[in-house]
């Protein structure tokens, strides 16, 4: 393989770096800020442009006020950040936070408040006999610009952390992982291939993790299949990427005639861990933190079936997606068609339960939770190829289980158990033909 800087999964430390932190775009702004102050003076020194017309006791008032104004305008943001953070985690749920920091917005608005209040401090700095009206009348006007931006953002950070937006968000950037990892329609006549583990006493190698437990969040398929196929093996990773791997546990398989001359270390090189699972190749987490939010708000202590609901519809449209899709992505190939790489992928039965199981227990005793959940069932079996509707068929049989189990009448078992897309409000009239 050809020699690179760095290794694979430390270019992408670094990026997930520079995605979740939340910082480097402030710190930018400092910089460019101490570069760009300096220029303005200069400029204004050269041309002794006269604009605003203000006197010396003027700018002096502007340069001890201004950089304290925007000083208080960054700490107030701040502190609405994190109260709706926090608002947003202990409502919804944990595994959102890091999304919530990711974005680029609050990045961007954050940098040029920043970038204001540093700006005003060195372009301001220093008014002798002349007032530097360009320095001043820039710092006036990134001010003014600052004020915009914050009553804006007070707009979006509102928005922002409604249910809808956040399930939502989840949803697209799930939905936007498996189309990169499951990007082929479903063939009725092709079956999705279950991968199998390695048996401990084939021949071959066991390639062991060494270091503390961490999540393994992604692997370089690219990578991995050349390196097999210039070792002439087959390489078998042992664990699904989102689950946790502790000291000494099986990581890789290696069979084939090259099986010893692989090198451990730049195996190691295209696996990446971390503390907690991401989407970025695990498209079951998405699914799992929309699970998360609405069993948050089935709890006894939140009783928020409307939220539920919500997140019933975009796992709806999930479940739509992922059972159109040939979910045969767990084998890869080299050039040549011979099997370089195997990795467990997720089945569709997997994600059905994964997606229904625990609303379906938590909102046993909501009508509107139960009535959302056959509205989407009925959904599904409409639009599945037939060979997925036996899972849905299963889960309808639970669902009705569950409202005979735990509404005594059967006038409240007919409500419970009438498809509604609204949960109450959206009964529809089958549109099937009557034979």
């Amino acid at each position: 393989m050809q020699a690179q800087l760095l290794a694979w999964n430390s270019r992408c430390k670094m990026k997930r770096f520079l995605k979740k932190s939340f910082w480097p775009a402030p710190v930018a702004a400092i910089g460019l800020a101490l570069i760009v102050a300096p220029m303005i003076r200069w400029l204004d020194e050269q041309t002794r442009w006269s604009i605003l017309g203000g006197g010396l006791d003027g700018a002096r008032s502007l340069v001890g006020n201004l950089p304290g104004a925007l000083l208080s305008l960054i700490v107030f943001f701040l502190s609405i950040l994190l109260i709706a953070v926090q608002l947003a985690s202990s409502q919804y749920s944990q595994r959102i936070i890091a999304r919530l920091f990711e974005q680029s917005r609050l990045k961007i608005v954050l940098a040029v408040f920043v970038f204001s209040h540093t700006y005003s401090l060195f372009a301001l700095g220093r008014i002798e006999d002349r007032v530097p009206e360009l320095p001043v009348m820039i710092a006036l006007l990134m001010n003014l610009i600052s004020l915009g931006l914050f009553l804006y953002m007070i707009q979006v950070v509102g928005e922002q952390f409604r249910p809808v937006v956040i399930l939502g968000d989840v949803a697209a950037a799930t939905g936007k992982v498996f189309d990169q990892m499951c990007p082929n329609p479903f063939i009725e006549s092709a079956q999705d291939k279950v991968t199998q583990k390695k048996s401990p006493g084939c021949s071959g190698r066991t390639l062991v993790y060494h270091g503390k437990a961490k999540t393994l969040i992604a692997f370089d398929q690219t990578g991995l299949v050349q390196m097999a196929a210039e070792q002439d093996c087959t390489l078998e990773i042992a664990v699904a990427v989102g689950e946790l791997v502790v000291e000494g546990q099986a990581l890789f398989y290696v069979v084939g005639p090259g099986a010893n001359k692989v090198d451990e270390t730049a195996i190691m090189q295209h696996v990446l861990f971390d503390v907690e699972r991401v989407l970025d190749q695990d498209p079951a987490f998405g699914i799992r933190i929309l699970v998360d939010i609405a069993s948050r708000a089935l709890s006894p202590a939140v009783n928020d079936p409307g939220t539920a609901a919500l997140a019933i519809d975009q796992l709806q449209m999930l479940l739509a997606m992922i059972g159109q899709r040939q979910l045969d992505a767990g084998i890869a190939r080299d050039s040549a068609g011979v099997v370089r790489l195997i990795y467990p992928i997720g089945l569709w039965q997997d994600y059905v339960t994964s997606a229904v199981t625990e609303i379906r227990l938590y909102g046993a005793t909501s009508p509107m939770i139960s009535r959302r959940l056959m509205a989407m069932f009925e959904h599904l079996l409409q639009v599945l190829p037939e060979s997925r509707q036996a899972e849905i068929q299963h889960e309808i049989v639970l669902l009705q289980k569950n409202v005979e189990l735990n509404y005594p009448t059967e006038q409240d078992q007919v409500i419970a158990a009438t498809a509604d897309f609204l949960g109450f409000g959206a009964k529809r009239a089958s549109c099937r033909l009557k034979e």
